[in-house]
């Protein structure tokens, strides 16, 4: 399913009536940036904006939009671009009502030529006629401007309610009620920065995801006392927003570890007699990370470096070339140089061709393509017209020279880009010296996901483990920090396709089981700050019973860095293993450390409760489920569920005292 956004942010106004709004572009576009870069979005449209050739991307800026363009653009997005699809549209800048000529009250949402009487505005009560129009999978409309609520009371939205009945999934934030006015802060507007604090990674649930439920509540915190009340409504589902899926991108290397390990475990159960943690097991299902899941993610790169009367064969040529059965392509598109030096970019490219030619795999084939491709798009297009696997492109311009590798079939998000300033233009020899031994785990990537998701999972994972041979000959890892960066995802997503078809308890697939573990150890030993790659090595090693290794690798993890959500993760899983070696103090310590660390996760009190149940430590477990009830109102699934688990526990158990705790503490909930 496709998601596509629609961010609009206007600053400038013709009536004197209302005034410039200095932080709608810039509150705007961090919106655009934060859904490009965390919402697995296939496109966000800014409004208003303008193309920076330099990063080859659009800004929205302060300029003005007017309500013919504002309204077709809504009618394009909501009724054509979106159909079938998830949608999330965002506006900033001003709202204001007006009576209409029968007396009502109605609010709009200005646009840069509209006037107080509401011509050329966007009245709230069509944009949600235009919405009940709409044929959406979900949609998501956050709302910054005063009485920006008129959408959302009784007298506006009510006579449309049925017209959502037999819809799907939507969701309305928006920052105040219709009587109030929505106010800037220092750097941003009010509401849009508690939506961003809301969006982050801090705010992130235990899945490194943010929904909307979890946003709005984040912002009713954040809001109270403002002046400003948030309202929302919603049908359906609560729609995830945001995933992070990684630590922080470098800035010229993307972000590395998925967020959720391949085989998760049980904090607080033991094995054979005793408790069984039933809310983890299903915890354990949620965050359980196929791999052809996450190998969607998975993305390749390639090198710069030039070479000196270079001979190009027209079996080189993409065009001359034809296609043969069972092969996969690898077509070299010219690079876009802005800068344009003599023959450098054949030079370039030349040099990149012999390098794939000669470590490709038997069945790959590497030609030179005709075209120059200088964005994504275009890049599609022609890997589509060559019947390429995979396009690699370039753009030089003033900023910096970027390679980029394309699977045509399927989406990259690691590994897909390398990049050198502009300002280290005279040292591009020393910059990238090292890329030709990278090129080939690199482009491997690529070539193993073409594999994967054609279910030749033995060809996807050779082709990645024999480059990643080859780098250890060239000692690759040892040359420098960026380097081993690189290789250590690589070895990542290696442990990822080796432990993706393992069983719970490495029984049928020792083999690969052990394999997983060897390509984690190497992925953390190359990269102390690939925690993902510890977790999954402590998973692995839980299932293959060595426990006390299992303990080292989440230690690593809490030890390096207490305060990240990998710290946590990593003292829920070691909860687990103490338990189970009969170290309950020491797991009812690490289950507080979590609930002090995220103390609104009531999945993770109830780990708690439930380990110190296992210990006798009654007293603090009616404590703890006394705090949980607080919060179980607006929580039902999960109160049904946790009673659910106390009365089985209570069954398995089957001792008098213990059962007696368990009706007392499920009576109070």
């Amino acid at each position: 399913m496709a998601r596509y956004a629609l961010v609009i942010g206007i600053a400038e106004y013709d009536s004197s009536s209302l005034p410039t709004l200095k932080k709608s572009a810039t509150d705007a576009e961090a919106v655009a940036q934060a859904l490009e870069r965390y919402g697995n979005f296939q496109e966000v449209i800014r409004l208003p904006s303008r193309w920076i050739s330099d990063e080859n991307r659009y800004e929205i800026v302060s300029k003005k939009l007017t309500g013919q363009e504002l309204s077709q653009a809504l009618k394009t997005f909501l009724l054509e671009q979106a159909v079938k699809q998830e949608a999330l549209i965002y506006f900033a800048g001003h709202g204001f009502q007006a009576l209409s000529s029968m007396g009502v009250q109605n609010g709009y949402l200005a646009t840069s030529n509209c006037a107080i009487d509401g011509r050329n505005a966007i009245p709230l009560d069509e944009f949600n006629w235009l919405i009940s129009q709409s044929d959406l999978s979900s949609l998501v409309v956050l709302l910054d401007c005063c009485h920006a609520g008129s959408l959302l009371e009784r007298n506006l939205l009510e006579p449309t309610l049925t017209a959502f009945d037999k819809k799907p999934d939507y969701y309305f934030i928006t920052a105040c009620r219709s009587f109030e006015k929505a106010y800037e802060g220092k750097e941003h507007g009010i509401f849009t920065g508690a939506v961003l604090k809301g969006l982050s990674l801090e705010n992130a649930d235990k899945d490194r995801q943010v929904s909307s439920d979890r946003l709005f509540d984040y912002i009713r915190r954040e809001l109270k006392g403002s002046g400003q009340e948030p309202i929302r409504m919603g049908r359906g589902r609560s729609i995830t927003l945001v995933t992070y899926s990684a630590a922080n991108p470098a800035p010229n290397l993307p972000s590395v570890s998925p967020s959720q390990p391949v085989q998760p475990a049980n904090p607080v159960s033991r094995s054979g007699d005793g408790f069984t943690n039933f809310v983890l097991k299903r915890l354990w299902t949620r965050r359980l990370v196929l791999a052809s899941i996450v190998l969607l993610a998975i993305g390749a790169g390639i090198f710069f470096l030039t070479q000196k009367n270079p001979i190009i064969q027209l079996t080189d040529k993409c065009e001359f070339m034809s296609q043969k059965s069972n092969t996969l392509k690898i077509a070299i598109a010219n690079f876009y140089n802005a800068n344009p030096e003599p023959n450098n970019s054949l030079l370039t490219e030349k040099r990149l061709l012999d390098r794939l030619k000669a470590e490709k795999p038997d069945n790959v084939e590497v030609c030179l393509a005709n075209e120059t491709v200088s964005t994504s798009t275009e890049a599609q297009i022609l890997g589509k017209k060559l019947e390429a696997t995979i396009i690699i492109w370039g753009r030089r311009d003033v900023s910096s020279f970027d390679i980029y590798l394309k699977g045509i079939n399927y989406e990259q998000r690691y590994l897909a880009r390398l990049s050198v300033p502009a300002m280290d233009a005279l040292d591009y020899g020393l910059q990238t010296q090292d890329w030709p031994g990278l090129i080939t785990v690199m482009a491997a990537f690529g070539l193993s996901q073409n594999y994967y998701f054609n279910n030749q999972f033995v060809e996807a994972r050779q082709v990645l483990a024999d480059a990643l041979k080859m780098a250890e000959l060239r000692d690759l890892s040892k040359r420098n920090k960026h380097n081993a960066q690189v290789l250590a995802q690589a070895y990542f997503f290696l442990g990822v396709m080796f432990s993706a078809g393992t069983d719970p308890n490495c029984e049928k697939a020792l083999n690969d089981c052990m394999k997983a573990v060897e390509a984690y150890r190497k992925a953390s030993n190359l990269d102390e700050k690939l925690y993902q790659a510890l977790l999954n090595q402590g998973l692995l090693y839980k299932q293959l019973k060595q426990l006390d290794e299992a303990v080292e690798a989440f230690s690593q993890v809490i030890n390096s860095d207490s305060k990240s959500p990998a710290a946590v993760e990593a003292l829920v899983y070691r909860s687990d293993i103490l338990i189970e070696q009969g170290k309950i103090k020491a797991a009812i310590k690490d289950l507080e450390i979590v609930c002090q660390q995220e103390p609104e996760n009531l999945e993770y009190r109830h780990f708690l409760g439930l380990a110190q149940l296992q210990a006798g430590q009654t007293l603090e477990a009616k404590q703890t489920y006394q705090y949980v009830k607080r919060y179980l109102d607006s929580e039902k699934d999960l109160k049904t569920e946790i009673i659910d688990d106390l009365n089985s526990i209570a069954e398995q158990e089957k001792t008098p005292e213990l059962s007696k705790v368990i009706s007392n503490i499920t009576s109070t909930l």
